[in-house]
């Protein structure tokens, strides 16, 4: 996000992220795909002023206690068309399905998260327009 957001979404999504006010995760990880960026099958639908999202992400780091993600969905056709979004906890259509067990690394919790029909302002696309 540092590098690749706008400058209005570094306003207001870094300060709280470098401060630990705000607990952020990163959502690449799919069921049986795993993090393969040519396999994501995650969606983003360009509706009006938004995007809306559909799909799911497994073992995302503070998922269950996020209060924002980092997201990658598939905004075009083809390997390669992948665009990140940032979500927000709040969000319609974002859930937050379960905390997985885990043997090891319990610090962070590890979750799963469902996004259905899920509304994003077009403006929390990062990067360019897709």
């Amino acid at each position: 996000m540092a590098h690749n957001a706008q400058e209005p979404l570094r306003r207001r999504y870094l300060p709280g992220c470098l401060s630990g006010e705000t607990i952020a995760g990163l959502a690449m990880t799919e069921p049986g795909i795993g993090s393969d960026s040519t396999a994501m099958t995650t969606k983003a639908v360009r509706d009006g002023e938004a995007y809306v999202l559909n799909g799911r992400k497994m073992f995302i780091t503070n998922g269950p206690n996020g209060d924002v993600f980092l997201v990658y969905a598939r905004s075009t056709a083809g390997p390669g068309k992948l665009s990140m979004f940032i979500v927000e906890k709040g969000f319609p259509g974002l859930l937050r399905t379960r905390k997985l067990k885990k043997m090891g690394m319990r610090s962070s919790p590890t979750g799963e998260l469902v996004l259905e029909d899920c509304r994003v302002p077009a403006e929390n696309r990062v990067g360019g327009r897709a």
